[in-house]
């Protein structure tokens, strides 16, 4: 353990050089590394951050938790950051589209069936607890009939692309998730497979909503 944090220190401060010189104004420190996140390794995270902050002391850091950001076991790693992170790939609904899917259908719908809670009330509790902002680290839909849901990697290339339910999700995460007013940020993953939202002979649905709604914000 000594000898990863010793090694991650060197690879995470030649990042936050990188980010400085060419103003890139936020770090994330680790992304989903839960069993180097449990509370026990504070000490380590603390000398992490206290190490990238002596020479970038304006630099924001931030971690990317998934699903285990609704583990109290993993959470004191957010007192080493500024900004808490979180990975969203919430469960919308039970709903295979089948032309017919609407907005309606998925409203209200940031609920983790892993962990069995509701991302809203998770962000509330965190940011009033650590008294800090929340980054979403990473947020996506795969263009599928079934993309929301549930989250998998596992469809074949060929299989036809269903802009419109990455469009609906899309819409309710602006509309609904970043109306927070505990969260400051977003990262949508990605544009490349599985969740590629645009493709080089047209303008998406999906596409244009992230455009539509990015101009907004």
């Amino acid at each position: 353990k000594d000898l990863f944090f010793s090694n991650w220190t060197k690879i995470l401060i030649h990042y936050a050089d990188l980010c400085v010189t060419n103003d890139i104004p936020l770090l994330c420190i680790q992304c989903e590394q839960n069993l180097l996140t449990v509370n026990s390794n504070l000490s380590y995270w603390k000398k992490l951050t206290d190490a990238i902050r002596k020479d970038h002391p304006n630099l924001l850091l931030t971690t990317a938790t998934n699903s285990i950001f609704f583990d109290d076991n993993q959470t004191a790693i957010f007192d080493t950051v500024d900004l808490i992170g979180v990975n969203v790939y919430p469960n919308f609904t039970h709903k295979v589209d089948d032309g017919n899917l609407t907005i309606a259908d998925i409203q209200g719908a940031y609920y983790d069936n892993v962990m069995h809670m509701n991302y809203m009330e998770r962000i509330d509790s965190l940011a009033f607890k650590f008294q800090k902002k929340i980054f979403i680290t990473e947020a996506g839909i795969m263009p599928q009939d079934d993309g929301l849901v549930h989250l998998q990697s596992d469809h074949p290339e060929e299989q036809p692309r269903n802009y419109h339910v990455q469009a609906l999700g899309m819409q309710l995460f602006f509309e609904e998730l970043l109306t927070n007013k505990n969260i400051c940020g977003f990262s949508w993953w990605h544009t490349k497979e599985p969740f590629d939202y645009f493709n080089d002979e047209e303008t998406t649905e999906a596409e244009q909503t992230m455009i539509t709604y990015v101009k907004k914000v």
